[in-house]
């Protein structure tokens, strides 16, 4: 939705662009302390937190399928007098649906390491305070298989993904 009135409008993505440029530039581990006290030790916190990291990404590549059209299109609209909405439901959102597949594979994947971060640094219960325990126990074994189970997901979330992007490319046209 920011990324269509971005599009849309030249003030408004002056406005989100580059809060989310800071968003994206600063680290995660900085904002971690501060996202559990306003939301909470809970899953909320994990969900923002995994947010935040799939955000930049998304909106960044959304941006830009929604700001290139096919070559010519946006000639043709003009000459059968389009409006807005009509270049936005016609023209602008078809040609921005790959564009937004990819950021859903990425953002499948970066959303479960954003968990992942999210527990190792609030200390909450999930696959990142196993980690913790392995560092602070010595145990590089269970280290390594959080690490495997976690490349695992993140994995099958991409591939999720690119299965949901092959089905709805197919449905799209």
């Amino acid at each position: 939705g920011l990324a269509v009135l971005a599009s849309l409008s030249a003030f408004f993505g002056g406005l989100v662009t580059p809060m989310a440029l800071l968003i994206r530039s600063v680290p995660i581990v900085a904002m971690v302390p501060v996202i559990p006290r306003v939301a909470g030790y809970n899953g909320r916190s994990l969900v923002v937190i995994a947010t935040l990291i799939a955000f930049f990404p998304a909106y960044v590549l959304t941006v830009s399928g929604l700001r290139a059209p096919p070559p010519g299109a946006n000639d043709l609209f003009t000459v059968l007098g389009a409006s807005r909405a009509a270049r936005l439901w016609r023209l602008a959102l078809p040609s921005a649906v790959p564009n937004v597949f990819v950021a859903f594979r990425l953002a499948a994947s970066f959303c479960i390491l954003g968990a992942v971060v999210g527990e190792y640094l609030m200390g909450t219960v999930g696959l990142g305070r196993l980690l913790v325990a392995a560092r602070t126990g010595g145990l590089p074994e269970r280290a390594w298989g959080v690490a495997v189970v976690v490349s695992t997901l993140s994995v099958g979330a991409f591939l999720l993904a690119t299965r949901l992007e092959t089905w709805g490319k197919g449905r799209w046209r």
